[in-house]
């Protein structure tokens, strides 16, 4: 079935089915919200602040400490909320978050307050952070009151980054090399240090507090570089020089097919190499994957027959003589697809005959998103966006020339049409609606308009949002979003919505309405909703 691009405003009235099933949500809702990360409260709680927790390190992570006590909670409740704010110059950038809510159980001694602490901060930023009485409209009502010991903010104090970076041994050598940075403070680093040579990401391993050993980049080419430990720099610290020694070729696999074949050539010293030739043409995608190992793609234009492969890396060049045998290109079939359905961002696998070397994918037409050429019997592909509505073929294209289509290569296009769009108007301290945008989308690309297409932040309500709430029917809970504290671990545990379930949104401004316009979903589906 095929069905045009349309944009459509929707409002009540719901199906009788939809209705009932919204109605006993609704009821549970009204009548038993189970304590979570924003419950309805009516606890009260005693709070003082940890001071040995109030000094962290630049680039690493701050546990605020909170002791609790005199904790009540409210009635049919486990846990409380407490709700704080990090105010201060520059305390976005330093500190990653200036609000937030944190839950713990009513026998809790003490929450914490996780803050991750810029790199980059100076020594001495501060940030002030301050419990609020009660949280705000929307969030619980559990009451917080100073105890006898307490004040009412704390301030975060940045201390001096333990980590120094004072030097690489040897600090000159060929790219993939393994050298030692020196310095002070890495038994801080929690999990694998962050490294760069330059810009250029390495890996390495803390082997005590004083040293990493790391390897250099195999991509680097002769010049001088900086050397960066979690955010910490050594200019000029490492030189990388070219390499004398010889490379050397022993096989190759595989050793005969068309042009657009991967080729994989094993020997030694190649690290570095700056190119493979296939009968004097330059392979493409040239990619070093260690110093035995270099992989490359047969070139086009050449025609049947055998070819030498030569590889050249700093340090010279190895040939092996007559190693590829170009054959001829076969035209492509398609034999299967799976998944044979789904909308824009479904990945496909499609089997066949004849795929090395594809140069193309399309879906009804539409060049697929992405696509891999896994053997010459598979290719992995996304599908677009814009692909017409409905059934579509799926055509491979090789230097031997397009598949055709038959049964095997349809693709029913059931899912998110980038054109399409459906508005719901919010008003009032909560809107109930029924979701009929794609399914499973996530939250937070919901309340951008879609997570693709034109309508991806052109239509974000996400600063007019509070709340997202929705009930849970296999664990029998409610789950929330909070916009406003989707970086904050732990506090949102509603993640994505399903086609025909019903959810509360919750506004900031209860009256101001606000047009939520999304992509529409599966067009067969349900589109009732209230608003």
């Amino acid at each position: 079935m095929r069905h045009s691009p349309k944009r459509r405003r929707m409002a009540l009235p719901l199906g009788a089915g939809v209705v009932g099933a919204l109605v006993a949500a609704l009821t549970i809702f009204a009548a038993a919200l189970p304590a979570a990360a924003d419950s309805a409260g009516g606890g009260t709680f005693k709070y003082s602040f940890d001071a040995a927790t109030m000094n962290p390190a630049a680039g690493t992570t701050a546990n605020v400490k909170v002791n609790v006590s005199d904790i009540v909670a409210g009635s049919g409740e486990t846990t409380l909320e407490a709700c704080y704010t990090i105010a201060g110059t520059n305390a976005a950038t330093n500190f990653g978050v200036t609000s937030g809510h944190v839950t713990f159980a009513a026998g809790d001694t003490s929450f914490i307050i996780p803050v991750a602490v810029s790199g980059s901060a100076a020594t001495g930023a501060t940030g002030t952070v301050t419990i609020a009485a009660t949280c705000p409209s929307g969030s619980g009502t559990d009451a917080a009151t100073l105890a006898a010991s307490g004040t009412a903010s704390a301030v975060l104090t940045v201390a001096a980054n333990p980590i120094t970076v004072t030097g690489v041994t040897p600090n000159t050598g060929e790219a993939g090399d393994t050298v030692t940075i020196n310095g002070t403070g890495f038994n801080t680093i929690s999990g694998a240090p962050d490294i760069t040579f330059g810009t250029t990401a390495a890996t390495g391993t803390v082997a005590n507090d004083t040293q990493i050993t790391v390897a250099v980049p195999n991509s680097l080419t002769p010049a001088v570089y900086s050397v960066t430990v979690n955010d910490v720099t050594l200019t000029n610290a490492f030189t990388v020089t070219a390499s004398t020694t010889m490379p050397t070729l022993t096989s190759l696999t595989p050793t005969s097919g068309p042009v657009g074949t991967m080729i994989t050539l094993t020997g030694t010293n190649l690290t570095g190499a700056t190119g493979v030739t296939v009968g004097g043409v330059a392979a493409t995608n040239v990619s070093v994957t260690n110093s035995t190992t270099v992989t490359a793609v047969v070139p086009s234009g050449l025609s049947t027959g055998s070819y030498d492969v030569k590889v050249t890396t700093p340090g010279g060049s190895a040939t092996l003589t007559s190693a590829f045998q170009v054959t001829a290109a076969t035209t492509p079939t398609v034999t299967a697809l799976s998944p044979t359905s789904g909308g824009p961002g479904t990945t496909v696998v499609i089997t066949g005959t004849g795929f090395t070397g594809a140069t193309a994918v399309t879906f009804g037409g539409t060049n697929a998103a992405s696509f891999t050429v896994d053997s010459d019997t598979q290719i992995t592909a996304v599908a677009p966006a814009g692909m017409t509505a409905g059934e579509i073929d799926v055509v491979v294209t090789t230097p031997g020339g397009t598949s055709a289509t038959s049964a095997n290569s349809k693709f029913d296009n059931t899912g998110n049409i980038a054109d399409q769009t459906v508005t719901i108007t919010l008003q009032g301290q909560f809107t109930l609606i029924g979701w009929v945008g794609e399914d499973n989308m996530a939250v937070a690309d919901a309340l951008k308009g879609g997570p693709s297409g034109p309508h991806n932040g052109t239509n974000d309500i996400t600063s007019k949002v509070s709340v997202v709430w929705g009930f849970d029917a296999a664990t029998q809970t409610w789950k929330a979003y909070f916009p406003a504290q989707a970086n904050v671990p732990g506090a949102n545990d509603l993640t994505n919505l399903r086609t025909g379930l019903g959810y509360f949104v919750g506004l900031i401004n209860p009256a101001s309405p606000v047009q939520w316009t999304m992509e529409y979903g599966n067009v067969n589906s349900s589109s009732s909703m209230s608003s």
